[in-house]
Parts: structure tokens; C-alpha cells; sequence
């Protein structure tokens, strides 16, 4: 498991969503989709609700068979494009958005200094 999120009640009563995410950056990712498995973890936290897997890409993932697929495989795809929509929707923190910017500015400008 390389991230874990939780959305808690203000009531702070057991039960809220809990997201398991697995990330592939590698040529590899597609190996990595089944790796994540919430019943090792059922050995040591007592969920009330069980979590709900996610996978994240650095890139655009096509609709499609492969999309069902690994959906199918790793749980709710967060692809470049997704994680895009989310940033603009102001559900993220503004320091996480103001990286992911800077990130970006970053590979923009190694991929001009590559194409030239």
C-alpha cells in the first residue's frame, strides 16, 4: 500500500470511507494492480467499514476494455486526468495543488529542453 486517505463524520462515530491506494509509476504498473490486498490488513486494524482499493497512474489511462479491466484489478483508477479534475474542483489542499503546478511546470520545461 503506498497511500491511505479517510473521509470521517464530524460526529466521530465508527464507519467513514477509507480508501487503500497502490501507485504505479513503472513500466511495470500492471503487475502492480492485484498487489494490494485489504485482508492482510484485516489482521491488524479492525475496519467497521471495509475500504475501498484505488490505483494511481502518472499518466492517462484510455477508456475501454483495459480500463474495465484494471479497474476490475486495482479498484478506482486516479489517472493524470482525474487527478487534474479533482485539483480544480478545490477538494485538495492548496499546498498539495500549488506542487502538483510546479511539478508540472517542471516536466514542461524538460520536455522542451528534450525536444529541442
Amino acid at each position: 500500500m503506498d497511500l491511505v486517505g479517510w473521509l470521517p463524520f464530524t460526529d466521530a462515530r465508527p464507519g467513514q470511507v477509507v480508501v487503500l491506494a497502490q501507485c504505479g509509476i513503472g513500466t511495470d504498473w500492471e503487475a502492480k494492480l492485484t498487489q494490494l490486498d485489504s485482508n492482510i490488513w484485516d489482521r491488524h486494524i479492525r475496519w467497521h467499514v471495509q475500504p475501498t482499493r484505488a490505483f494511481f497512474v502518472p499518466f492517462h489511462h484510455e477508456s475501454g476494455i483495459a480500463w474495465n479491466r484494471n479497474s476490475t484489478s486495482g479498484g478506482i483508477i486516479f489517472d493524470r486526468l482525474r487527478v487534474a479534475w479533482l485539483s480544480g474542483q478545490g477538494n485538495l489542499p492548496q499546498d498539495f495543488v500549488d506542487s502538483l503546478k510546479e511539478w508540472s511546470q517542471e516536466q514542461i520545461q524538460r520536455l522542451l529542453r528534450i525536444g529541442t
